[in-house]
């Protein structure tokens, strides 16, 4: 058997680019194609490091150091996004309770994944303090809003 021209970080690098592909919804063959393109390499070459790779427990540490990093910089911007979240129902950006949810409760699952964690069932006490306080203060917002729409304004008479 031959032995293969791609040194260690080569194939995390490919190992890499061929997880981002998939964890953005391409099919196997289209993300095993996407980074042989990248790569300047044929696809079967590519599926063959994907299928017989298995990292060294040095490579294990730096992948597992990568993906705490990762999680680490995505919890900062949920962080980033909650704080930014004012009393009139919209962001920064001009985002609704519901498109913040959806970001924030994505982003969570992202940081789930990274760290291995199930993201089957998240219980909101594990969100954290900071989170949770957030997502109580949201809830009476969107009360509020709510509860003002039910309410006809009386004009003023003059």
């Amino acid at each position: 058997m031959a032995k293969s021209k791609f040194s260690e970080t080569q194939k995390i690098a490919i190992q890499a680019a061929y997880d981002a592909q998939r964890i953005t919804g391409k099919s196997s063959q289209a993300a095993t194609e996407f980074v042989a393109k990248e790569m300047g390499v044929h696809w079967q070459t590519i599926r063959k490091i994907i299928q017989g790779y298995k990292p060294s427990a040095q490579s294990q540490e730096i992948i597992k150091d990568i993906k705490k990093h990762q999680a680490d910089k995505i919890d900062h911007i949920i962080n980033q996004i909650l704080s930014d979240f004012d009393s009139s129902g919209k962001t920064l950006k001009g985002l609704t309770p519901g498109q913040v949810s959806l970001t924030v409760g994505t982003l969570i699952d992202k940081v789930r994944l990274l760290r291995g964690e199930d993201v089957t069932k998240i219980e909101i006490s594990e969100v954290g303090d900071k989170i949770q306080k957030r997502l109580i203060e949201l809830q009476h917002v969107r009360e509020a809003l709510q509860k003002s729409l039910q309410t006809p304004e009386i004009p003023e008479s003059n």
